[in-house]
């Protein structure tokens, strides 16, 4: 994988493919580069050509459009395992920010994490008591299926709700609901309707929760990321323009703190 990347947009011959690889801490010898590009070429990973110059011919290579899709295979496998291992991480966030949202009994809640653990369902759904409600947004019929499914497993039917998302908004009338739930969401690319959609579902005093990693930009692998991933717009959500604009949208920030790369913030709607 390491040699289809150096020659992912550019043409290298074989020494200067080993002398990079090298410098990476390869450790690949010259009697190792040749059979190992001759068989990518073979795959058709690679594609190649001769050149002569000065009596000299060297065989140049560069990555095809098959040998672009291994590697992209082969990322979005280790990505499901980094997500697995990241989502982790997060809950362990998660549980260290829940007793500071203030959920109670006969709060209506809505969660447009779309249910991202089965552990946040519960905890946040039981809080609402018999006399409160949890929605939770689906993105999608199978989606929607899926949450279904879980809420029957954890028995929480009697108070928690499955939501399809509908032309980017949430089926529920205006200033109806309490608190809302973002974990790990706002970094979508169809999420810029849910700070406006939640200004409008919660009550006067209402307040939201986002948690979300922090921005770190890298262009190349973001735009990479977006090949990969359908809606997924970064690692992370630059929170600058959020603190900006989050007051044309009618909320206050209450708190804001960031611990290990993982933003904690709420934000109230004003009471007029």
């Amino acid at each position: 994988m390491s040699i289809l990347a150096l020659v992912w947009n550019t043409e290298r011959y074989g020494l200067e493919i080993l002398r990079n690889l090298n410098v990476e801490g390869n450790n690949m010898k010259s009697s190792q580069i040749y059979p190992a590009l001759k068989k990518l070429a073979s795959m058709g990973a690679l594609n190649s050509r001769d050149t002569t110059d000065n009596g000299v011919t060297r065989t140049y290579y560069n990555t095809s459009e098959q040998g672009k899709e291994l590697v992209k295979h082969y990322v979005l496998d280790f990505l499901n395992v980094f997500y697995r291992i990241m989502f982790e991480q997060m809950f362990d966030h998660l549980k260290i920010h829940a007793s500071e949202i203030q959920i109670g009994p006969g709060m209506n809640v809505v969660d447009v994490s779309a249910g991202i653990y089965d552990n946040v369902i519960q905890m946040f759904a039981s809080r609402t008591g018999v006399t409160g409600h949890y929605f939770l947004k689906a993105n999608d019929k199978n989606q929607a299926q899926l949450l279904q499914d879980r809420i029957e497993y954890l028995h929480l039917s009697n108070n928690t709700t499955v939501l399809s998302v509908q032309n980017a908004g949430i089926g529920l009338p205006s200033e109806t609901i309490d608190y809302v739930l973002a974990f790990f969401s706002l970094h979508e690319t169809t999420s810029e309707w849910i700070l406006p959609e939640c200004a409008r579902l919660l009550k006067k005093g209402g307040r939201m929760a986002i948690v979300e990693m922090e921005l770190y930009p890298n262009v190349f692998f973001e735009q990479f990321i977006q090949e990969l991933i359908p809606n997924h717009l970064t690692i992370g959500i630059d929170f600058v323009p959020i603190l900006e604009n989050i007051s044309q949208f009618g909320f206050r920030v209450e708190k804001d703190y960031s611990t290990q790369g993982i933003r904690f913030l709420v934000i109230q709607k004003y009471e007029e």
